[in-house]
């Protein structure tokens, strides 16, 4: 463990940088009035205020479409993303970009479903992440050269420093064709990598250690919660559970099997209080409420410790959690406006 002199030396810099931008979040109250906005030009008002000004005046500023914002988003996560990779210390350099391949997944599960819909890059760029590895122009290439989703798989598996999962996603699509379950099978094999990386964080890392492993039981738990409202087995869904959770195999099968419906079963899960959604969902169908509340708990936590943490790669990592949370929550809002969601529902929603 790094500590004293030693630890002001390795994460000095980055710390402070951390901490100095980190007032530049977004606070719940704002986020709640940006929420309550009436139409676009409201929320432009409030962010144009915020840190994302630069990137929305590159796509228009207070005349920015709302097709455009996407982009504004996308590409401030991304710049956020890259450089808090580029801060962090090459002693965590590994766990680091072990971590941010979700973002990396994430752009090549977006076009593996576009290109298995016949669809062009235009149709996802909006939403792409310009990480340092598969950012929106090697995907765009990706795709322009490749013929169908197996030849895609294969050029992004070419040399990358994510091969092994990228292989799992190739031996998943040769076995049925199915583009859902490769995108599964993606996530877990991302998971299950990074599980395999949490005995190395020990206590140093025990914030990271945590919000990592509740990300992985929040999975799980939705993987059981899709089951049981689609009428399928525990058995089908056994083999996209992931490893390294807060609940083993058996206790997940136990309260999947206990439970007779979706009610019951989000009433027996203890790691997140999943209780006070029930009502919300019910009225809508809608299993993201579940998903929102369980995000909610993992930010607050994340929230708590970020304020506490001095010189160390937790500070790093709590604040690129926070950062995605943010962002997706923007999202969440735009849509909204877009659609008419219900103000209620959408306050409901927001972490």
């Amino acid at each position: 463990m790094n500590t004293g002199y030693g630890a002001a030396v390795l994460y000095g810099y980055s710390n402070a940088y951390v901490k100095a931008i980190e007032s530049k979040l977004i606070s719940k109250a704002t986020m709640q009035g940006i929420g309550n906005a009436g139409d676009m030009h409201s929320i432009l008002s409030i962010l144009i205020n915020t840190e994302y000004k630069k990137n929305l005046e590159d796509f228009g500023g207070m005349d920015i479409t709302t097709e455009m914002i996407d982009f504004a988003l996308s590409k401030n996560l991304g710049e956020s993303i890259n450089r808090l990779s580029d801060i962090t210390p090459l002693l965590k350099k590994k766990t680091m970009v072990s971590y941010i391949a979700k973002w990396d997944l994430y752009n090549i599960k977006l076009s593996l479903e576009a290109k298995d819909r016949a669809q062009r890059a235009d149709t996802i760029s909006k939403y792409l992440i310009n990480t340092n590895f598969y950012n929106s122009a090697f995907i765009r290439q990706a795709m322009d050269e490749s013929a169908n989703v197996e030849d895609l798989l294969a050029k992004y598996a070419m040399n990358s420093p994510y091969k092994q999962i990228l292989q799992s996603g190739i031996e998943a699509y040769k076995k049925n064709r199915n583009i859902l379950e490769v995108n599964i099978e993606l996530d877990k094999a991302y998971y299950e990598s990074i599980g395999r990386m949490l005995f190395e964080l020990g206590n140093e890392d025990r914030s990271v250690y945590m919000i990592i492993r509740n990300e992985i039981e929040m999975r799980n738990i939705m993987s059981l919660l899709r089951a049981k409202r689609g009428g399928i087995s525990f058995a089908r869904i056994k083999p996209f559970l992931i490893s390294r959770g807060f609940s083993d195999e058996s206790t997940l099968a136990g309260i999947f099997e206990s439970s007779k419906d979706t009610r019951e079963l989000a009433q027996q899960i203890s790691r997140f209080d999943l209780k006070p959604v029930l009502e919300a969902y019910e009225k809508t169908g809608n299993l993201l409420y579940f998903e929102i509340k369980m995000r909610k708990e993992i930010f607050e936590m994340s929230n708590k410790s970020l304020r506490h943490s001095v010189l160390c790669f937790g500070t790093i990592f709590e604040y690129m959690y926070q950062k995605e949370i943010e962002v997706s929550m923007l999202r969440l809002i735009v849509k909204a406006v877009q659609y008419n969601l219900n103000k209620a529902e959408l306050s409901a929603m927001l972490v």
